[in-house]
């Protein structure tokens, strides 16, 4: 019983700790999406300006993530407020806890690996930029320019680089074999975790 309770009590810990993941900044983002979406409506663009493109559907699709996140983050709180309203939980309410941990991470992974590997598509973006001058579309310049593989390489890589520390990704990994590896270390950690505590309770420190 004690270890399902300390599996419980650290996996709602990290789930609440991830609130802040929730109100992520991304108006700049939305500016550019918006500027790109502007230029795409008037079928202006060369065939050889696909970039584009690209550009608004890796802002598109950072948006919808991000959406994705924030309803699975709700989920995970309403099965929280459930169990605390009903003053106990099942070992499929805890199964279920602990598998979103993995999915949180994944879906930040999505985010910042999808910007990372377009990153070129803004950069053609920026050289191009007269196509918002064309298009009439008024433009804030340094928003644009913030988002080119000079200014953003370091920030996206090290941000990789942070939430993938724990695992091992390879050239051959997919989303759900990524979603795996963070699934075991996930489970090895809060596993390793229980059992510290259970021998310290077995072997209570002296001082």
């Amino acid at each position: 019983m004690f270890t399902a309770h300390m599996m419980f009590a650290v996996t709602v810990n990290n789930i609440k700790n991830l609130s802040e993941r929730t109100q992520v900044e991304l108006n700049s983002h939305s500016t550019v999406k918006n500027y790109l979406n502007k230029v795409l409506s008037l079928d202006i663009l060369d065939p050889n300006q696909r970039n584009f493109q690209n550009a608004y559907e890796v802002l598109n699709d950072m948006f919808q993530l991000q959406e994705e996140f924030e309803e699975r983050w709700k989920e995970a709180n309403s099965l929280l407020e459930e169990i605390n309203n009903k003053g106990f939980f099942s070992n499929n309410d805890l199964e279920i806890l602990i598998k979103y941990l993995p999915l949180f991470n994944l879906i930040q992974y999505k985010q910042l690996h999808t910007r990372f590997k377009n990153s070129k598509d803004f950069d053609f973006v920026y050289k191009h930029r007269e196509v918002f001058d064309e298009a009439e579309i008024s433009f804030d310049n340094k928003i644009l320019k913030s988002m080119i593989t000079d200014v953003i390489y370091d920030e996206l890589n090290n941000s990789i680089n942070k939430i993938t520390k724990n695992i091992n990704i390879t050239s051959v990994d997919t989303y759900e074999t990524i979603y795996e590896k963070w699934n075991t270390y996930y489970r090895e950690g809060l596993n390793q975790r229980v059992n510290d505590s259970l021998n310290l309770l077995r072997y209570p420190q002296i001082w």
